[in-house]
């Protein structure tokens, strides 16, 4: 796999500041490697190593599971146990994100993934990038100022 896009590879986006609006969401410690579905790879999957964490956000309009692979060190400083297999968002866990204008293509922690404009560029803990769509980055982030 390439290696993940770093920022300094990123076009000049307005990046600002987003805090978590938490919700409750279904993760699982990853035993072995496992790919899922990838919402933003060109009918690719994210690639998931041992120790990190599948999660599952609910189910997406079209039936499939909307799910994501997160690093073992980003999940535990963004995410707070509930309890059983539930976690969410810490209060205070925030993201750089910009909203998209032209397409975008970058290699995430997890594998490649494509943006298009209204889409979400973010940034995780450790400052690697991912993608949100508009709708689900708008249900989840606030503007942390």
């Amino acid at each position: 796999m390439p290696p993940t896009t770093q920022r300094a590879e990123l076009p000049s986006l307005p990046f600002r500041r987003y805090r978590a609006t938490p919700q409750p969401v279904t993760a699982v410690q990853l035993t072995e490697t496992e790919e899922v579905p990838n919402p933003h790879g060109a009918g690719g999957s994210y690639h998931g190593e041992p120790g990190a964490w599948k999660i599952i956000y609910g189910v997406r309009e079209d039936g499939s599971q909307d799910v994501a692979v997160c690093a073992a060190d980003v999940f535990e400083r963004t995410y707070e146990h509930l309890g059983g297999d539930r976690y969410q968002k810490k209060v205070g866990a925030g993201v750089e994100a910009a909203r998209l204008e032209t397409p975008l293509d970058i290699v995430t922690t997890e594998g490649p993934a494509h943006g298009e404009p209204g889409d979400w560029l973010l940034l995780d803990a450790n400052g690697n990038p991912y993608f949100n769509h508009d709708e689900y980055f708008s249900a989840r982030y606030a503007p942390a100022d």
